[in-house]
């Protein structure tokens, strides 16, 4: 007597009085590749994709996972074999892989002993439950295992037309197979966004967050036919926060206009001075005539307009294309001429060769980036020895209160994106109304992301103001500062890290 589980979960579980050997169906197969033209291409597929996604060793998946599936292929063909399977999406591809082994092998006396409760399935039953579910097993006969072999051929093939042609003609004794089959054809259409990255997204945006311990539950509440574990979301959010770049993108490319005509840059009072450089960043900058300054993020360039007035040969650079092109229309009404370039962060050195003596960036720059040390590469690369880099940022302590400064909503660590429906912008101008994804960076990330490439921290200092009037609350202390009403004094809204690489 053999019986197969869905998972260990099962297995911790399972009534000792209920005799036979277990075999453990070790595998998430509703994810990932699933190809192969016979079970050794399979296997490697599998583990090939486990180790890269959750790093799963390709040796623990031949021992815990693949192993267990081969002693189906070596089974007495008049074995008893009851398989014990749930009705959610998860569990039934792995059944359907194990009825295919099964078929393979000719097995004469399979039963399905199946979870009835979808959302909790097997997990909500006790000891005594377990055993009733055992002695209520389905009989599974030859066509019904060629039926859910061939189930796993068209999964396997991504063909939902043979699989909903094999799932007809098995419906009318496992009805449970028509929500499965609903689901599997929901989980990636080609033409629009899968039914769980929907939901997945829906949740994330009105919780504004990608916090798991948030979402995981809810998810499970409201597609419990997918089955998913707590991998497989964290997976999902991963590969949801990804796509920040398009979202972001979009944002700044809607944002760049507003902003090139906004009273609060000011472009008509900017021509004439050609500075809109701070006191903090001049006082930090000193003499950079004739060196060659790389701006990143530089929106649509004054910064980089006005380090090129001082003297400097400068690049500045955004993934924003509205933006790129404002900067290049703003530098010809200024007759200064930066070099701009548009492009991601993260893709600069696949776009821009040489090495500079100052790098800078400035205000609202880093949050919008998910990873510093790959930010810190970037700087790093395209810093000369010797070189320094100037960073001039509002302080993660801002980005922790809701809008109006009257409670904490956000952590000061970056341990989820931040995801926020932005009506307006920053800037007077037409609404926005678009989702931003921006993380919080502790002050110890940036230490640490820019000391791990061994560059040298010179100078660090906080600023109990901001030179900008861009919060809500503020209260004006002197020219170009302005702190939160209430707390004057009290809170970091800037800081400034000047870092210089050994030569």
């Amino acid at each position: 007597m053999i019986h197969v589980l869905n998972g260990d979960s099962l297995l911790d579980r399972f009534p000792l009085d209920i005799k036979g050997e277990r075999i453990v169906a070790r595998e998430c197969l509703i994810e990932g590749d699933v190809s192969g033209e016979n079970l050794a291409e399979f296997y490697l597929n599998r583990a090939t994709f486990l180790e890269r996604t959750y790093g799963t060793q390709q040796t623990e998946y031949l021992h815990n996972s693949q192993k267990e599936f081969e002693k189906i292929l070596k089974l007495n063909t008049e074995e008893e074999v009851y398989c014990w399977f749930e009705k959610d999406l998860f569990c039934q591809v792995n059944f359907w892989f194990v009825c295919h082994l099964l078929h393979e092998n000719r097995q004469q006396n399979v039963f399905l002993v199946l979870a009835e409760n979808l959302d909790f399935g097997f997990s909500s039953y006790n000891e005594e439950e377990l055993k009733l579910l055992y002695r209520k097993k389905t009989s599974l006969d030859s066509t019904d295992l060629e039926g859910f072999s061939k189930l796993w051929s068209a999964y396997q093939t991504k063909n939902s037309d043979k699989l909903q042609e094999a799932a007809k003609k098995l419906t009318p004794k496992f009805s449970f197979l028509e929500e499965v089959i609903t689901a599997e054809i929901e989980k990636n259409p080609i033409d629009k966004m899968g039914r769980p990255m929907k939901v997945l997204e829906e949740l994330i945006l009105s919780r504004n967050s990608t916090d798991f311990k948030q979402i995981f539950p809810e998810f499970s509440k409201r597609l419990p036919i997918y089955g998913y574990g707590d991998l497989q979301i964290i997976h999902m959010i991963n590969e949801w926060e990804e796509k920040y770049l398009t979202i972001n993108k979009t944002l700044w490319n809607k944002k760049a206009p507003i902003h090139f005509n906004s009273k609060f840059y000011d472009n008509h009072t900017f021509l004439t001075t050609l500075n809109s450089l701070n006191s903090i960043e001049i006082g930090l900058l000193g003499n950079i005539e004739g060196l060659k300054v790389l701006h990143l993020q530089c929106h649509f360039g004054q910064d980089t307009i006005s380090l090129q007035k001082l003297g400097a040969q400068t690049t500045g650079v955004d993934f924003s294309e509205q933006a790129i092109e404002k900067a290049r229309e703003l530098s010809e009404q200024s007759e200064t001429f930066p070099d701009f370039i548009c492009s991601d962060i993260y893709e600069l050195d696949k776009k821009l060769e040489g090495q500079y003596d100052l790098i800078f960036t400035s205000y609202g720059t880093i949050g919008w980036l998910p990873d510093l040390r790959k930010w810190a590469k970037i700087v790093d690369h395209f810093l000369k020895p010797g070189g320094k880099f100037l960073l001039v940022e509002f302080h993660p302590m801002i980005w922790i209160f809701d809008e109006n400064f009257e409670k904490i909503v956000y952590p000061y660590f970056n341990r989820t994106a931040i995801v926020e429906k932005e009506e307006y912008s920053y800037t007077d101008g037409d609404p926005i109304q678009l989702n931003s994804v921006t993380w919080n960076h502790p002050l110890s990330e940036v230490f640490t992301s820019l000391l791990e490439e061994n560059l040298i921290i010179d100078d660090f200092q906080e600023y109990d103001y901001s030179p900008y009037d861009c919060f809500s609350k503020t209260v004006k202390i002197d020219k170009n500062m302005f702190q939160i009403q209430g707390m004057e004094g009290k809170l970091p809204m800037v800081y400034s890290l000047k870092v210089s690489k050994p030569t």
